[in-house]
């Protein structure tokens, strides 16, 4: 009886073990198979966080303008997760003429600025200088030329200390007033209209770019001199995130000016203040209007006042004079960048008194939206005789020289390889003339032929292209 209890025991025993034993086998195979789903749900969650990102930065080059790639710190749903666009810093407030104190979400990365070296950002195509910072503002700022809107971003620029010749040779070194960390390299660097692809440097001040490539991706050459305030570097950063996932890429930018050409679209002309043009479907548009005067019967200063189109103020571009009363004409340039498209929409112009007028407006598309003219301002020549002159240099290869020339009572031809477009007579005569694509840049001689010596006012003015985005992508180890 006692060997029976024994084996009872003993067999008691061996099922309990292997209970436990089946058990423990049972939590560590629950324990590995949830293991294993939550790997694959992090997995899972890390690529679509990477997708989101790479969408992020899809969607800011679709519906950003070079060079304002910015969100202003807002995040924007996408898929299963949502993304944040950053860039170096970007405005809290906005900016406008006369400030000295430039509002950013963070200066860091930034070079701190002096009195003795300032420092300098580039906002849109605006670049400005500043003698100090804090954690959210550049101080002392300068050289502020146009309204900046708060969330536009703002970018690092430093100042080139050693000149760089006319020459696509690579690899050189570039020496700088400063390199900080908001200078991401390897990456692409954009000095006058030509992009340098250097994948070294040294931070500080001074700092510089090492084994940098020339003229990259097809960019113009030039020579560049030592200047301040003329190294640019675009960087944008896409975020994007997934449950508990978060991967970064971000795109190093430059834009090719070389790489595309500008297109003309159309022209209209008038002897009245008003007149109906059209402006068709395109992207990257101009409208150019041209306005010649002579005076009709008083000897007062003449000029434009304003000039609209759809009830949209254009902007003046220069203006020139010859001659005295009652021989003298008037000649003036005047532009809007992102014309509305549309058909026969009003042109008007408004004079500071009566006069005799022929005017034209003239319409391009491919034309740089952020900094449209290749040179600062129309060059403008007048004198009396039968052949009208001037020279306009270029610094983008495949600019376009648009020119109008007011003469009185005489014909006026355009000499080749300029092709006339505008050719309205109302006592005054105004012509003008397109030239494009030129290239290389450099000196463009622009010349007309009248039908007799007269007093004639000639302009002209470079239109820049928009060029292509080149865009170098990367993503950020997390």
């Amino acid at each position: 009886m006692r060997l029976i209890n024994s084996s009872q025991g003993v067999s008691l025993i061996v099922a309990l073990f292997i209970i436990v034993i089946l058990a423990f086998m049972g939590a560590m195979f629950v324990t590995m198979i949830n293991n294993t789903s939550l790997t694959s749900v992090n997995d899972l969650q890390s690529t679509q966080s990477l997708y989101v990102a790479h969408g992020g930065l899809e969607y800011i080059l679709e519906n950003g303008t070079f060079p304002n790639y910015s969100m202003g710190g807002a995040t924007k749903s996408l898929g299963a997760g949502n993304f944040v666009i950053s860039t170096p810093a970007y405005l809290t407030a906005a900016l406008n003429l006369g400030n000295t104190t430039i509002n950013v979400n963070s200066t860091s990365g930034f070079y701190t600025g002096s009195a003795a070296m300032p420092g300098w950002v580039v906002i849109d195509a605006d670049t400005m200088s500043y003698t100090g910072s804090t954690a959210n503002t550049f101080t002392g700022a300068a050289n502020i030329t146009a309204v900046h809107a708060s969330g536009n971003a703002v970018y690092p620029v430093a100042s080139l200390t050693t000149a760089l010749v006319n020459n696509c040779t690579s690899p050189v070194n570039i020496q700088t007033s400063y390199v900080s960390s908001n200078f991401l390299i390897p990456g692409i660097l954009t000095i006058g209209t030509e992009l340098f692809y250097c994948t070294r440097s040294t931070i500080g001040t001074p700092g510089s770019f090492s084994n940098c490539t020339r003229c990259y991706q097809g960019s113009s050459s030039a020579a560049h001199a030592v200047a301040t305030g003329n190294v640019f570097q675009y960087v944008v950063k896409s975020t994007g995130s997934v449950g508990n996932s978060q991967r970064t890429i971000y795109a190093g930018l430059g834009l090719n000016p070389a790489a595309n050409t500008i297109a003309y679209v159309t022209q209209s002309s008038s002897n009245a203040l008003t007149w109906n043009h059209t402006v068709a479907a395109g992207i990257d548009r101009i409208l150019i209007v041209g306005v010649a005067l002579t005076n009709n019967g008083t000897n007062n200063i003449l000029k434009v006042s304003t000039v609209t189109y759809n009830g949209i103020a254009l902007t003046r571009l220069g203006s020139q004079d010859q001659g005295v009363f009652p021989n003298n004409i008037h000649l003036e340039l005047w532009s809007l960048v992102a014309p509305p498209t549309g058909n026969n929409l009003p042109v008007l112009i408004t004079l500071s008194q009566a006069a005799t007028v022929a005017a034209g407006a003239m319409n391009f598309t491919g034309v740089n939206q952020i900094d449209p003219f290749d040179t600062p301002s129309p060059a403008c020549q007048s004198n009396t005789n039968v052949n009208p002159t001037l020279n306009i240099i270029t610094t983008t290869n495949n600019a376009w020289v648009i020119d109008a020339v007011a003469a009185l009572n005489t014909t006026a031809a355009a000499v080749a390889p300029q092709t006339r477009r505008w050719n309205r007579l109302s006592t005054v005569r105004l012509a003008s003339s397109t030239r494009g694509a030129t290239s290389p840049a450099g000196v463009v001689s622009q010349s007309w032929t009248l039908g007799g010596a007269a007093n004639w006012a000639l302009c002209a003015i470079a239109l820049r292209p928009q060029g292509v985005l080149v865009t170098d992508w990367r993503e950020v180890p997390n």
